[in-house]
């Protein structure tokens, strides 16, 4: 087909596509293959849309006799327009799969890149507790308590100051995570759980422990025995602190 670039007041003689299939009777791939043999005279208009020379369309209607579209030429039209809307969601139905499994695949790449990050701050803390240090508070941790960021993010979630998210807590006093989980599930503690609305947000559930929180689970720890390192925020001096 040649390309040609023309404006509106040249193209006056020239129809659209689907213009020509209606007046030659045809179906669209038949005027394709017309246009691929020069049979039909296309050019593309300043939009970038395929139009055919109104003459040429014309003459070859005189030449079939076809002003109008027969029923079965009709019927095979309308089938071939949905044999291209399958083909067109199959081709959709693939994309959406495809980027469900590259999101999958973020999403696991994600969790591995936090659970690198928790083991590096695991090591980090073992570390503190080895070299005898007073302050066991990771850099991270002890940046976010303090630094105004921190502090508005809890007034937004309406939590009172010295609150640190579970993950944090912890960390600082070497507990499984799935451990406080549990306890909180069997009402052994409490914890706080602020739920995010956002629907596109993967993880909608943020686990934060309070002040208060924090000693009513060093409490917990020191009444039943369970290993636990203290922090500048333990109020009593029993609990054990041997891991």
């Amino acid at each position: 087909m040649k390309v040609e670039k023309r404006g509106s007041s040249s193209i006056a003689r020239y129809i659209t596509v689907q213009d020509a299939v209606e007046r030659l009777g045809v179906v669209e791939r038949t005027v394709r293959r017309w246009i691929e043999k020069d049979k039909l005279h296309a050019i593309r208009d300043v939009s970038g849309s395929v139009r055919l020379d109104l003459d040429e369309v014309e003459l070859i209607v005189q030449e079939r006799g076809a002003v109008v579209p027969s029923p079965q030429q009709q019927i095979e039209a309308l089938l071939e327009c949905v044999e291209r809307l399958k083909c067109e969601n199959e081709a959709l139905f693939e994309c959406v799969e495809r980027l469900k499994r590259e999101n999958e695949a973020r999403d696991q790449k994600c969790n591995d890149l936090q659970q690198q990050i928790d083991v590096i701050r695991q090591e980090r803390v073992s570390e503190s507790t080895a070299h005898g240090h007073g302050s066991l508070l990771l850099p991270a941790t002890s940046h976010f308590l303090h630094s105004h960021s921190g502090q508005e993010l809890l007034a937004r979630r309406g939590l009172p100051e010295g609150t640190m998210r579970l993950v944090q807590f912890a960390q600082l006093h070497q507990i499984k995570l799935s451990d406080l989980k549990k306890l909180h599930m069997l009402h052994a503690v409490n914890l706080t759980i602020y739920q995010r609305e956002a629907e596109a947000i993967r993880n909608k559930q943020e686990w934060w422990i309070t002040p208060e929180q924090h000693q009513q689970v060093a409490d917990y720890c020191q009444q039943h025995d369970v290993p636990y390192v203290v922090c500048s925020q333990c109020s009593h001096e029993g609990v054990n602190k041997d891991k």
